[in-house]
Formats: structure tokens, C-alpha cells, sequence
């Protein structure tokens, strides 16, 4: 790809021949071969200016960077205010902006949202609408889990490997996408320049991720930057019971409130849990759905209701999209049954934070007292 074409939209702070082909793209040095562009990224401990030289001797042809002053004299470079920012938009130019072409959905909150997304992704795929699905549960392609190793940040990856996800998706006929929008992700700008069809937030609450903010306002203000990414028609889906919830709301977006909460558009009532599962209504304008799920723990019941509610708003068949999401009956990593064939059982879950520890816990108690029973 020509530089013109790679560095298009962007202001003329540079010094390039814009004839010149690049043959990739990277932040990391150490990925740097012959004909490619160099992004020079102040990370938090290190500072990608510091590897011009090496990356100028291992063949790179241009740098992008903040500090021009830092590019030897006679180098090619672009000057961004944001390394960061400028990584994100230029691995969509590379890949031609393939991610437009696909309908994208994204998750955000402290938990369920591994869990949201995984269960978004097999709906769409119950509804007969190819989908992928990117986040902790792995990569999907449809039903199949890619076996590939990304290398750095899993949940949210970084720009070059998200949108290389997106091309190999487009090239499988994907239609749509759910994702995980972690705080790391948001506030390094990983999806920077993007837009959404929908964005869900499961819920907030205090975590060990608080301390790579600065602050807690800090953390919500990272998660809240995902709605401001959505597009001009796009749907914010918000928990009704989550506290902090105004800090979320823009009356110019249109907007679907779930949860147990009276001022919720989708209001979830009658949670009933057992061995079997879990059965709920949900109350949308003068309708009444119900809801049976294998999926264990009351929990579920938002995530569930949070996606019916996406797929409500996405003008889905109400009862199509119940049938498809009571197909659903495991999530990979979440209260995985590992040995059940003994005096005792064994499950695997991928709890980290206090609130899904809790969560959790609450759903042992059920458990052990329908046992008793």
C-alpha cells in the first residue's frame, strides 16, 4: 500500500514520499521486516521512540510518531498528537476499512462480559445469522473456535491483530460481530475511529483494573467512551439497576433500560432458579415474555435479558429470539462441570472480581439447599 494511501486522512505534519510502498504495519520493533511502518507508541514502560534506529536498521521505511524531533534526520516520518489513536486508524486503512462492511456489536462492564457476548454470538448464530465473536471465551468464526494465539491483550485486542480478525471474519461471509470492550482496550484507544450497531453495559463495579485508571471516575469514564462510539441510528442497551446509569444515558441516543429497576423499558420479574436453570419475565411496553435458560445462576438473568433487549431493539421476532436463546446451554470458562461422577462436584469458573465472587457464591448456597431439599 502506497503511503499516501495508508497515511490519507491525516494532517500534513510529516515527511514522506507518498509513492513509496509499504509492505506492513506494526508497534513492536521486533515485528519490524523490510518495507514497513513503524508506529513509535509511549506505552507505560517504554516509549516506542526509543526503537527508531533499530527498527530503521531492521528495514522500516516510515514512523509514526508524536515527537518528530526523536526521527534521525533524512528518515521518513508522520507526526500524529496520538501514537495510539493513529495505530487504530491506520491498521483499518491497511485492511481497507473491512470492518464497516460488518454489522458489530460490543459489550462493556466489570462482569458479564464474557458471558454477554458469548451468548449474543450463539443467538445470532441460532437465528441463522453467521456471526463471530471476539473476547476471553476465545476467537469464533460460527461455531468453530479459531485456533490461533494473538499475541498480547486477549480480551480486546490490539488495532493490527482486531482488525486482521475482522478481514479473515469478512472473508468467511460473517455478517456480525460480538465483542468485548474491556477498559484497557477502551482507554489504549484499540477502537479508536470505529463504530457500533449496539453496545450493552452489563455493570460497574469496584475491581483491581481501577488502579491502571488513576481513579474510579477514571474507570467509568473509559467504559462510557464505548457509547460514544456508536453509530447515529446506534442502540445503547443499559442495566436499569446499575447506580451509576446516568453517567451512561445521552438522550440523543435510542436506548433500552434492562433489569429488575421500575424505570427499565425491558424489566425482568418472577426469578425463579433451580438445578434446571432459571425462568423470568420480562416486561416490554404491554408485552410479557418468559424466559427458561439451562444457564446456571440468577445473575443470568441480566445477561440474558440484556441481549433479548439488543434483539428487540434490532427488530428480531420476539419469539424466534427466545427459542434461539434457550437453545444455549454452557458458557466456555463459566461454571464449566469438570467431574460430576463422584460423592462430590467439581466445576471450573473464571471469576476475578468481588461482585462475580459473590455471584457465584449466591448461586452455591441455591444449589446446596436444592440438594438438601
Amino acid at each position: 500500500m502506497k503511503l499516501a494511501l495508508l497515511f490519507r486522512d491525516f494532517p500534513t505534519r510529516s515527511h514522506f514520499d507518498p509513492e513509496e510502498e509499504a509492505c506492513g504495519i506494526t508497534c513492536d520493533s521486533r515485528e519490524v521486516s523490510n518495507g514497513f511502518v513503524f508506529v513509535c507508541i509511549k506505552g507505560n514502560k517504554t516509549d516506542g521512540h526509543r526503537y527508531i534506529s533499530q527498527a530503521h536498521a531492521k528495514g522500516a521505511i516510515a514512523f509514526v510518531v508524536e515527537d518528530p524531533d526523536k526521527v534521525p534526520g533524512g528518515l521518513s516520518y508522520l507526526q500524529v498528537d496520538s501514537a495510539k489513536e493513529a495505530y487504530s486508524l491506520l491498521c483499518q486503512h491497511w485492511t481497507h476499512e473491512v470492518w464497516k462492511k460488518l454489522q458489530l456489536f460490543a459489550v462493556t462492564g466489570t462482569t458479564g462480559k464474557t458471558t454477554i457476548a458469548y451468548i449474543l454470538h450463539q443467538t445470532l448464530m441460532n437465528l441463522g445469522i453467521k456471526s463471530a465473536l471476539i473476547g476471553t471465551a476465545g476467537y469464533y468464526l460460527g461455531n468453530q473456535r479459531l485456533d490461533i494465539t494473538i499475541k498480547g491483550p486477549v480480551t480486546t485486542p490490539e488495532p493490527k491483530a482486531l482488525h486482521t480478525l475482522f478481514q479473515d471474519f469478512f472473508a468467511e461471509d460473517c455478517k456480525a460481530v460480538s465483542m468485548e470492550a474491556s477498559s484497557f482496550g477502551l482507554s489504549e484507544k484499540r477502537l479508536h475511529g470505529m463504530q457500533f450497531d449496539a453496545a450493552i453495559l452489563s455493570n460497574l463495579a469496584f475491581n483491581h483494573h481501577i488502579g491502571f485508571h488513576g481513579g474510579w471516575m477514571d474507570y467509568v469514564k473509559a467504559k462510557s467512551s464505548l457509547f460514544a462510539m456508536l453509530k447515529q441510528d446506534g442502540l445503547a442497551i443499559l442495566n436499569a439497576d446499575e447506580k451509576h446509569l446516568d453517567l451512561f444515558i445521552n438522550p440523543k441516543q435510542k436506548t433500552i433500560l434492562y433489569g429488575f429497576s421500575d424505570t427499565a423499558h425491558l424489566r425482568i420479574s418472577d426469578l425463579a432458579e433451580s438445578l434446571d436453570g432459571i425462568r423470568f419475565s420480562m416486561h416490554y411496553h404491554d408485552t410479557t415474555y418468559r424466559m427458561f435458560s439451562s444457564l446456571q445462576g440468577a445473575f443470568h438473568a441480566w445477561n440474558l435479558a440484556a441481549v433479548f433487549a439488543l434483539g428487540l431493539g434490532m427488530k428480531y421476532d420476539p419469539q424466534e429470539l427466545l427459542n434461539a436463546m434457550e437453545k444455549i446451554k454452557a458458557i466456555p470458562g463459566r461454571w464449566d462441570l469438570l467431574l460430576k461422577e463422584a460423592p462430590f462436584t467439581v466445576v471450573i469458573d473464571k471469576a476475578n472480581t468481588p461482585i462475580a465472587i459473590q455471584a457465584l457464591s449466591s448461586f452455591m448456597f441455591v444449589v446446596l439447599e436444592c440438594l438438601a431439599m
